[in-house]
């Protein structure tokens, strides 16, 4: 999820980045590809003989969702920022 996140915010919200950093082409890139990779494992959890574990996840995602939208981005100001540059 914040790699998905990330990839809409990316030059948007999300100007400023840490001191490793990929460009926009190859970030986007990767940022797909893990995406997909993610969504392909849930996929291939969910085939028979586990089909509760769709339930499972759908119910997580509703949570996960909900949570978020009932009150924890109104309170979660992004991770600490901290100094890139090193000081002697």
């Amino acid at each position: 999820m914040p790699t998905a996140a990330g990839f809409f915010a990316y030059g948007k919200t999300w100007t400023r980045m840490g001191p490793f950093q990929l460009g926009p082409v190859l970030f986007k890139v990767i940022g797909v590809v893990s995406v997909l990779g993610v969504l392909l494992l849930i996929w291939i959890g969910i085939q028979p003989p586990n089909q509760k574990a769709l339930v499972v996840a759908l119910i997580a995602t509703v949570l996960m969702l909900a949570c978020w939208w009932l009150g924890v981005r109104k309170v979660f100001r992004g991770p600490p920022v901290t100094s890139t540059t090193l000081k002697k």
